[in-house]
């Protein structure tokens, strides 16, 4: 299912003009006098860039920017303490030298990381109020209190919503940002703040009281100014749809919309564009659906017409295939 934000406040004034805060930046190619000192990538600015999650990786190919799971590229066996003085441990990653290969090579290194999901198999699962190794599931209740929701899809009930209204759970969150700048992550991709859009009329939902998009997007800007506030930079995975997407160009540095020639609604994305923020097309060989394919040249004109800096993956958004045009 398609990520979705949906939106709808506007951001406080007072956050405005922050101290190496892109959110002070106007529209128009002045965009030079606010660029902070962090990878903040302008349209067009780095279209060699991939996203590889899993394995088989390929890590050899010079790219300028990748994206990668966080987990996964943990380079040793490294401790996370929390506020009240708990600990988690964290197993080095399957790929423990990635980030300092790619950073030789002069890669930007963005690591994904669940701000709006989590895995029951990640690391930290278990500082998530209400984690247990199997929590429910559609359609029995969540637990109360609990911040570990219905699965994010139907097919894997691994990869869990989560509740970031509750202040355990997103705490939590913000020590994975963290962590990622501990480890030499240049910035974080915030993946799965949608949870807005998954409401009963759409027969698909988080399973917990209503999200509404005026917390989503406080959410957000929560999840932005804690990784700038570190000096990283933070984009986001999906929102491009959202009505009004516009709000959140003002904090993430950069957007990825994800199967947006698919849609087709790229062109919603031109709020990004026009701040002079990059946005990065992630598509796929193969539909939603699962089996009806994409023709890249159609896929091309899209993202062209969207002034979108695409790739083409696979679903298992591995490093066995990956497909730009004219290649």
């Amino acid at each position: 299912m398609r990520s979705a934000l949906l939106v709808a406040v506007a951001l406080c004034a007072a956050c405005k003009g922050e101290p190496f805060r892109p959110d002070a930046q106007i529209d128009g190619p002045s965009v030079d006098a606010y660029k902070p000192p962090w990878f903040f990538p302008t349209p067009g600015e780095v279209k060699n860039w991939d996203i590889q999650l899993a394995a088989p990786y390929d890590f050899a190919t010079a790219r300028a920017m990748i994206v990668v799971d966080l987990w996964e590229v943990v380079p040793s066996a490294m401790t996370i303490t929390y506020d009240d003085a708990s600990t988690v441990n964290v197993p080095a990653g399957s790929q423990p030298t990635a980030i300092a290969t790619l950073a030789a090579a002069g890669t930007t290194v963005i690591c994904q990381v669940g701000t709006g999901a989590m895995k029951l198999t990640d690391p930290d699962a278990m500082k998530f109020p209400g984690y247990e190794a199997n929590p429910p599931n559609r359609p029995t209740a969540v637990a109360a209190g609990s911040a570990i929701g219905w699965s994010t899809s139907l097919t894997d009930a691994n990869e869990r919503f989560v509740d970031f209204r509750i202040a355990g759970a997103a705490a939590v969150v913000m020590k994975r940002i963290t962590f990622a700048k501990q480890i030499g992550c240049d910035g974080v991709l915030a993946y799965r703040n949608d949870a807005a859009s998954f409401t009963a009329a759409s027969g698909f939902t988080h399973g917990f009281s209503e999200i509404t998009s005026a917390q989503e997007t406080d959410w957000i800007v929560d999840v932005a100014k804690a990784g700038h506030d570190i000096m990283i930079s933070v984009g986001g995975r999906g929102g491009h749809g959202a009505p009004n997407v516009g709000e959140i160009d003002d904090d993430y540095d950069w957007l990825m919309a994800e199967r947006c020639t698919e849609i087709p609604d790229c062109d919603l994305a031109r709020p990004f564009i026009e701040s002079q923020r990059a946005v990065f097309g992630l598509d796929y060989d193969v539909q939603d659906d699962g089996t009806t394919a994409n023709a890249l040249a159609t896929v091309c004109a899209r993202w062209v017409n969207g002034m979108v800096d695409g790739v083409m993956k696979q679903a298992t958004l591995d490093g066995s295939f990956r497909m730009v045009c004219g290649a």
